[in-house]
C-alpha cells in the first residue's frame, strides 16, 4: 500500500517523495514547486495536514477523486482526497488540483497506485537452434521469480534483471512500472523442435503467468521421395475507399476457411487509403508496375494469383477454390521450413528451403499485420487482415540458385516499422518463384504471361515456426 507523503509550511511546498529512494540512487534532484499524495489502489480517503499563511480555496476537475473541504482560513487545515474508485491499469493513475492561497496557485498530484502485473507482448516465442544467451523482456510493476518447468534440462533461468522506470508527471516519483529482462542461456539443439513452459510468479505470489519458450531443431534432409505440400499465392490490390475491395475479401476468406492452409494471402494498400493502413509504398510501386505493362488496368480490386490476372473477375468463394484445386495440380519442387522471432526490435527470419531440382529461385519474404481497422467502403470497420507492411528482400525477390536435392539456409531482418501496429498481429509470408507459364482454364479472362510462376508459398507466424510439409 501507498502512504502519503506531504510536508507543507507557508504555502512554500516542500515536495518528499514516497517511492524507494534506493532504486534510483543517481538521479538527480528536480526543481519543483508543489506536493504529491499517495494513494492506495481501493476506494476509500486518506487525509494530510496542512498549515496555510492566508485563506484558501480548492479546484479540482477530476471525477475519480475528490477534495474536501474545498476553502478554509489561515491557519492549521485537514484536507481528506477521497478516492472513489480503483485503478485498473498497470501504471499508476496520475491527477491534479490547484489550491490557490494568497494570490498563489499551487498544484498537488494524487498518485493512485497500480493493479499488480505483467505486460507479455507475446505467451510464446521461438529461438534458433543454436546455443545462445537469450533475454526475455516483458513489463510489469512487480518483481518476480522466473523457473522452467520440470524436466527441461537445456534451458535455465540465469537471472531476471530490471530498467529503470519512468519519472510521473510529479516529474519526482517513479513509477512502478519498468521493463524486466529473463536472462536464459539455451543449449544448442540438433533434434526435433522442443517446447517448454517457464513460469513467472511475483515474490508475493500473487500474480503468476506463464511463457512457451520454443526452440526450432536443425533441419533435417527433405524427404525427396515424397510430393511437397503446394499453396497458392493471391495478391489482392486494395484500397480502404475501394467498395468492390470488401466483397472480394469475404470471397478470399471464405475460400480460405474452406481450402485451410491452400492459400496466402498478401494484400498490397494504396497509398490513399485511411487509417493509417497504407505507409509502406510498395503497394503503389507495385501497382504502378503491373499498370504501365498493361497487365490490368482501370480501379482495383485487382488480383494476381500465381501470375494470372484478375481485375474484378472472381465473384465467389468457389472461383478461389476452383483456381487452389487447379494450381495444387502442379507439383510443388520446393518447400519451405524456418521460424522467425522478435529480436531487439528486428524481425529476424531463418529459412530452409529444399529444392527437388537445380534452379534459380525468385523469393519474396514480406512483413504482415492482421486486424487492422478502418472506416471502410462497403463495410464499417471490418478487419483488413494479410497487409504487407515491409519487404525483407528486393521489390519482386531476390535470386536464390540451389542444386539438385538441396536444402539452402536463407538468413533475413529488418527493423520493426514504427507504424506497426501491434506487434502480436505480425506474421511472414515467403513466395518462391520459378521460371514458367501458368494458364487457367478456371478463369481465363486477362491472363498475362510474366515469364514466372509461383511454385509454393508458406506463411510464418513471428515468434513461431513452420516445417517442411507434404501431400498426403
Amino acid at each position: 500500500m501507498l502512504l502519503c507523503c506531504m510536508s507543507i509550511v507557508g504555502m512554500a511546498a516542500l515536495f518528499t517523495s514516497c517511492s524507494d529512494e534506493n532504486k534510483q540512487p543517481d538521479t538527480p534532484q528536480v526543481d519543483f514547486t508543489g506536493s504529491s499524495i499517495l494513494v492506495p489502489n481501493e476506494v476509500g480517503t486518506v487525509s494530510v495536514t496542512m498549515e496555510f499563511d492566508a485563506p484558501w480555496k480548492v479546484s479540482n476537475k477530476n471525477t475519480w477523486f475528490s477534495v474536501t473541504p474545498l476553502s478554509g482560513d489561515a491557519g492549521a487545515a485537514t484536507i481528506t482526497v477521497s478516492v472513489l474508485e480503483t485503478n485498473p491499469e498497470l501504471t499508476e493513475k496520475v491527477a491534479s488540483f490547484i489550491i490557490e492561497s494568497n494570490g498563489q496557485n499551487t498544484q498537488y498530484y494524487v498518485i493512485q497506485d497500480v493493479t499488480p502485473g505483467f505486460n507479455i507482448a507475446s505467451k510464446s516465442v521461438c529461438v534458433n537452434a543454436e546455443a545462445q544467451s537469450y533475454v526475455l523482456s516483458l513489463q510489469g510493476n512487480t518483481d518476480f521469480e522466473a523457473t522452467v518447468a520440470d524436466g527441461a534440462d537445456w534451458i535455465t533461468v540465469e537471472s531476471v534483471t530490471e530498467t529503470d522506470s519512468t519519472l510521473l508527471n510529479d516529474k519526482t516519483t517513479y513509477s512502478a512500472y519498468r521493463t524486466y529482462n529473463i536472462n536464459m542461456q539455451v543449449d544448442a539443439n540438433d533434434g526435433e523442435v522442443r517446447n517448454v513452459e517457464v513460469y513467472l510468479s511475483s515474490i508475493d505470489g500473487a500474480v503468476k503467468d506463464t511463457i512457451e519458450v520454443s526452440q526450432f531443431g536443425e533441419i533435417s534432409d527433405a524427404e525427396w521421395n515424397r510430393e511437397f505440400y503446394k499453396r497458392s499465392y493471391l495478391a489482392k490490390f486494395s484500397a480502404t475507399w475501394c467498395g468492390p475491395c470488401y466483397t472480394a475479401s469475404n470471397y478470399i476468406h471464405q475460400a480460405m476457411e474452406q481450402i485451410p492452409d491452400r492459400i496466402e494471402l498478401g494484400q498490397y494498400m494504396s497509398s490513399s487509403s485511411g487509417g493509417g493502413i497504407s505507409e509502406w509504398s510498395g503497394g503503389d510501386s507495385y501497382y504502378s508496375y503491373y499498370i504501365s505493362n498493361r497487365y490490368f488496368q482501370g480501379y482495383i480490386p485487382a488480383f494476381d494469383w500465381n501470375h494470372y490476372l484478375a481485375f474484378e473477375s472472381v465473384q465467389s468463394a468457389s472461383a478461389w477454390v476452383q483456381l487452389s484445386n487447379e494450381a495444387v495440380s502442379i507439383p510443388a519442387q520446393t518447400a519451405i521450413a524456418g521460424m522467425a522471432s522478435i529480436v531487439n526490435g528486428n524481425v529476424e527470419v531463418n529459412i530452409s528451403m529444399a529444392s527437388k531440382v537445380a534452379a534459380d529461385y525468385n523469393v519474396s519474404v514480406f512483413l504482415l499485420e492482421d486486424s487492422l481497422y478502418t472506416n471502410c467502403a462497403g463495410g464499417s470497420n471490418y478487419p483488413n487482415n494479410d497487409i504487407i507492411r515491409a519487404e525483407f528482400t528486393d521489390t519482386f525477390g531476390s535470386v536464390v540458385t540451389i542444386a539438385e536435392k538441396t536444402v539452402e539456409d536463407l538468413n533475413y531482418s529488418i527493423a520493426i516499422p514504427d507504424y506497426v501496429v501491434d506487434q502480436n498481429n505480425l506474421h511472414v509470408l515467403v513466395v518462391v518463384y520459378k521460371e514458367g507459364s501458368y494458364s487457367s482454364s478456371v478463369m481465363p479472362t486477362y491472363e498475362c504471361d510474366f515469364g514466372t510462376i509461383v511454385d509454393n508459398a508458406v506463411d510464418i507466424p513471428v515468434n513461431g515456426f513452420v516445417t517442411f510439409k507434404y501431400e498426403e
